[in-house]
């Protein structure tokens, strides 16, 4: 085993990009490719997801590539192109990543908020825009 000064000595942000990174830092890294697309052969599991009613759903990588992919193209297909900014309003449910995955796929960037965070922060707005007094 290495000790920590050799391994920090040796340690290389580049070198550890070319080894498990499919993208390059001068070519450019696609975060859905990255994250979903490079796993999609066969039949490796993505994610395992309990919903609030205990619903179990099982959600392989090639479904949530082909599914994050439709949602690219139905973005293209609406003007949203690269530089834009999605903003998406979902709970954590498995639709959450082919959204994320869609988005970042086609190159926009995404703002995201769960539905109790956005509903505290815009609650948290409101009284701090509220006159002395009335809060």
């Amino acid at each position: 085993m290495r000790d920590y000064r050799a391994a920090y000595d040796e340690f290389s942000v580049p070198a550890l990009a070319r080894e498990v990174l499919s993208g390059s830092f001068n070519d450019g890294i696609n975060a859905a490719v990255e994250c979903c697309d490079r796993w999609a052969e066969g039949s490796r599991i993505a994610l395992n997801w309990i919903g609030q009613n205990l619903v179990e759903e099982t959600v392989p990588f090639e479904a949530l590539r082909d599914q994050s992919q439709r949602f690219a193209r139905v973005l293209h297909a609406r003007g949203i192109g690269r530089g834009d900014v999605v903003s998406g309003l979902l709970p954590r449910i498995p639709e959450l990543l082919v959204v994320v995955l869609g988005t970042w796929g086609s190159a926009q960037s995404i703002s995201h908020s769960l539905p109790r965070s956005a509903q505290q922060r815009s609650q948290a707005e409101s009284r701090r825009r509220a006159p002395s007094g009335r809060r």
